[in-house]
């Protein structure tokens, strides 16, 4: 009867710390959404600024969305780094429980073809935004 309270209470700790993680998790998600908005309203900016300045006046502030750019692609990689580390902390207290949703769910999305991971789709918008200033520089060059 002990061993079987010991375990209802090592199970009913279990779960409050993975729905800890779980959330932590959806929080950085929610961190990422907000960076990239930020990113992308800031990419905006400078390039309407830079169009409506236009001519070689443009040219140091393409360079700095050019930088902004650079620091986005960081930033994405530092936030699927953290993604990584929390869903492999997740992953291993699922190991411990009867059921195992996200690792079911990564299961079936890594064995879709159709499945794109986030992090690949996000990085197409600053690597845009980037050969766009640089295409601008060009332009405001010849």
């Amino acid at each position: 009867m002990e061993d079987r309270a010991k375990d209802t209470s090592y199970n009913s700790e279990l779960l409050e710390q993975w729905k800890t993680c779980v959330e932590s998790a959806d929080r950085i998600s929610q961190r990422r959404d907000a960076a990239n908005g930020l990113f992308t309203t800031l990419g905006i900016g400078v390039l309407t600024a830079s169009t409506a300045i236009g001519g070689c006046k443009s040219i140091p502030l393409l360079v700095v969305g050019i930088d902004i750019c650079v620091v986005w692609l960081l930033y994405i990689s530092s936030f699927k780094t953290l993604n990584d580390a929390k869903f492999a902390v997740i992953d291993s207290m699922e190991s411990q429980m009867q059921s195992r949703p996200f690792a079911d769910e990564w299961k079936r999305l890594t064995g879709s073809k159709k499945y794109n991971k986030q992090t690949t789709i996000e990085k197409a918008l600053p690597v845009l935004f980037c050969f766009v200033f640089c295409s601008m520089i060009v332009l405001v060059m010849i």
